[in-house]
């Protein structure tokens, strides 16, 4: 019986650690790295081609507003097969029921949404 109250006691204070960690959970570079790339890969004519720039080549910032600002490159084939590097910017807010949204993209010369401008402090 012992054991088997031992055995509970820990499979609580588990979940009971687990519980806090992940409701002080906040987002950090490389989330936002994914999600910028996701929207990348949507405009791209071959997605799967796509190699984006290092980790460490990416400048991601955040503003007070809650902003998030991700700039980089990938190399992808364009229509005609041949790879093109093209360097963008993408800016999101995460929603109520944290889905990102993108609400400016600058991909090359193109841009869709409406830039914000602001203070953006870098993420780490």
């Amino acid at each position: 019986i012992c054991f088997g109250i031992l055995i509970v006691s820990i499979i609580l204070f588990f979940f009971s650690c687990v519980g806090s960690s992940l409701s002080d959970y906040e987002p950090g570079k490389s989330e936002y790295i994914t999600m910028a790339k996701s929207f990348v890969k949507e405009i791209l004519k071959a997605p799967t081609t796509a190699e984006f720039c290092s980790f460490s080549e990416f400048a991601v910032a955040t503003s007070d507003e809650g902003v998030i600002r991700v700039k980089g490159y990938v190399d992808a084939q364009n229509s005609f097969g041949a790879m093109i590097r093209t360097h963008f910017t993408i800016q999101m807010i995460v929603d109520d029921s944290d889905n990102y949204n993108c609400i400016y993209m600058k991909f090359g010369d193109e841009e869709a949404g409406t830039y914000i401008t602001g203070t953006f402090k870098p993420v780490n």
